[in-house]
C-alpha cells in the first residue's frame, strides 16, 4: 500500500447467515483486529486431551507387557504360529497407541500454553497479520493465495510468494487435523479458540488478501 493511499479501517465480510443464506446482509469488521486466546476453552480442551493421552499411554503399557513377554519368549525358546500372529496383530495396536498417547499430551500442553498466554495471540491490521503464538508475520502483499482450510477446521492456508522461516507447531490441534505437511511456501493461521469468532478472522483475512495483497503485488510490478 502506498503513503498515498488512506489506510484501511474496515473490512466488509458475509455475516455466517450469508452462507446460507444470500439475502443476509454483510458485516463491517473495524480493523486492526487483535484476538487473544479464549482462556476457558483452552483448559477444557486440554484437559480433555490430556485425559486421553494418559489413557492412551495406559492402553499401551497394557499392550506392551504382553509383547515384551513374547519377545523374550521368542527369543529363549520359540513361538507357535498362534503366538506370531497375535504379536503381529500387538505390535502396531502399541504403536498406535504410543504415537496418540504422545500427541494427545503434546497438543494438552499447546492448549495450555496457549491458555496462560497473556499478550494477543493473532492481530490483524490493514498491513499484514502477526499470529504470536508461531511468531510469523505476514504482510498481505507477500501472499499468493488464500483458502479456507479443509473441513471442520477454523483457519485460513496462506500460500505466500517466498518460503518463510517460522516454526509451526505440528501439535496444534489444527495442524494435527489438517494433515501436517511442511511446505516452505504454506502456513495454516489457526481461528480456533480465540475471543474473536473464527467466521470473523478467516473472512477478514480472506478479504484483505484478495483487496490490500492484490493492490501490492500490482505495486511492486510496475
Amino acid at each position: 500500500m502506498s503513503e498515498s493511499e488512506p489506510a484501511i479501517e474496515t473490512v466488509v465480510i458475509p455475516s455466517e447467515l450469508a452462507l446460507k443464506n444470500p439475502a443476509a446482509p454483510s458485516v463491517v469488521v473495524s480493523l486492526p483486529i487483535v484476538a487473544r486466546s479464549a482462556e476457558l476453552k483452552n483448559c477444557l480442551l486440554g484437559l480433555f486431551f490430556l485425559a486421553g493421552g494418559m489413557f492412551a499411554l495406559l492402553c499401551g503399557v497394557l499392550i506392551g507387557m504382553p509383547v515384551f513377554v513374547f519377545w523374550r519368549r521368542a527369543v529363549n525358546v520359540g513361538m507357535s504360529i498362534w503366538e506370531v500372529l497375535l504379536l503381529l496383530v500387538l505390535v502396531p495396536m502399541l504403536i498406535l497407541a504410543v504415537r496418540w498417547g504422545v500427541g494427545c499430551t503434546v497438543a494438552a500442553l499447546t492448549c495450555f500454553r496457549d491458555a496462560a498466554r497473556n499478550g494477543p495471540a493473532l492481530e490483524i491490521t490493514a498491513d499484514g497479520l502477526r499470529d504470536y503464538r508461531s511468531g510469523l508475520s505476514v504482510p498481505w502483499s507477500s501472499v499468493q493465495c488464500a483458502r479456507i482450510a479443509n473441513s471442520g477446521i477454523d483457519g485460513v492456508i496462506l500460500q505466500l510468494r517466498e518460503p518463510v522461516k517460522h516454526w509451526q507447531n505440528p501439535f496444534r490441534l489444527d495442524v494435527q487435523f489438517q494433515g501436517y505437511r511442511p511446505k516452505p511456501d504454506h502456513v495454516l493461521v489457526s481461528a480456533a479458540h480465540l475471543d474473536v469468532p473464527s467466521h470473523v478472522l478467516i473472512h477478514t483475512i480472506l478479504s484483505l488478501t484478495q483487496t490490500v495483497g492484490w493492490v501490492g503485488r500490482s505495486e511492486t510490478h510496475q
